[in-house]
């Protein structure tokens, strides 16, 4: 039975924004997801280095190294999270990390496009990433351009006859701001909090 992985990130602070635009309050909102994810569906924290104000650079490398190991399994679950700010450059999505600069969002921010092909690069030895099964949380503004960007990379994996699944979670649609924490508090609530929602049947959520 494979491991059920969970990576959690967001960038509360920003060395290169003004004031107005940090976002203190989202380490608390990390910590509700982690909590969710580990104690009442039953994941493993990875990757906890970079999960906290990541510089762009070392965020991809780490993840990049981290997708390409050995040790992952195709019966593995991974599920990803990131909260922080989202912008858009044309129709593409990228997320901000500490080290991102207004202006030079392209080279100083990772874009969800990135992260599609993440997930279906290849190993060292030139053999087909083991991650398989996916969970994609992306807790931004305009998240929902995201989900084109990913899917669109992710898709011809699975045309391939890749047995496995993926599903995306977005906070916004494409070109919607979002509330800070709204869409972690609905997970927690809905999933924690209300029977008739998910409380009966913890197994099939996780």
């Amino acid at each position: 039975m494979g491991k059920k992985l969970l990576i959690a990130a967001g960038t509360a602070h920003y060395d290169n924004l003004p004031p107005d635009q940090q976002r203190p309050g989202l380490k608390n909102v990390v910590d509700s997801v982690v909590d969710l994810f580990t104690r009442k569906l039953g994941y493993e924290r990875v990757l906890q280095e970079i999960s906290s104000d990541p510089i762009s650079d070392q965020f991809l490398k780490q993840l990049d190294k981290w997708l390409g190991s050995p040790e992952r399994d195709q019966s593995d679950w991974v599920a990803f999270y990131y909260t922080g700010h989202g912008e858009l450059l044309g129709d593409s999505l990228y997320l901000l990390t500490r080290d991102s600069e207004s202006g030079l969002v392209a080279s100083t921010a990772f874009s969800a496009e990135k992260l599609g092909e993440l997930l279906i690069s290849r190993n060292s030895s030139g053999e087909k990433r083991r991650v398989k099964n996916c969970l994609l949380i992306l807790d931004t503004c305009h998240s929902g351009a995201g989900a084109f960007d990913v899917i669109w990379k992710v898709r011809k994996f699975f045309d391939e006859s890749n047995r496995g699944h993926f599903y995306f979670l977005g906070a916004s649609l494409p070109r919607e701001e979002a509330l800070a924490g709204a869409l972690a508090r609905a997970l927690v609530e809905s999933i924690i909090e209300d029977e008739s929602v998910g409380g009966n049947c913890p197994e099939l959520l996780s």
